[in-house]
């Protein structure tokens, strides 16, 4: 069984292929309780439309926030920048 790519992947792929052609132009329809649609058109003409079901869209920002919280020291080096957590706010 293949695996299929994101939304996510699918739209980075689309962008990486036309931001040479000039502007992107975006839209989202509003969310409804199965998903919403994502439209990005390209200036050379092309349109890439996607439906994003709320477990596409979890799924991704689960990706996302492992990217970002890959290891413990990341999570270490954001807090050290937040005033709130520093050792002078203490």
């Amino acid at each position: 069984m293949a695996l299929t790519p994101s939304p996510l992947a699918d739209l980075a792929d689309f962008i990486a292929d036309h931001r040479p052609h000039g502007s992107l132009i975006a839209e989202a329809t509003e969310p409804a309780w199965n998903g919403y649609l994502l439209t990005v058109a390209c200036s050379c003409g092309v349109v890439f439309e996607r439906w994003v079901t709320p477990e596409d869209a979890d799924l991704d920002l689960v990706r996302l926030a492992s990217l970002n919280y890959s290891s413990p020291r990341a999570l270490v080096r954001l807090k050290s920048c937040d005033p709130l957590h520093s050792p002078s706010a203490l």
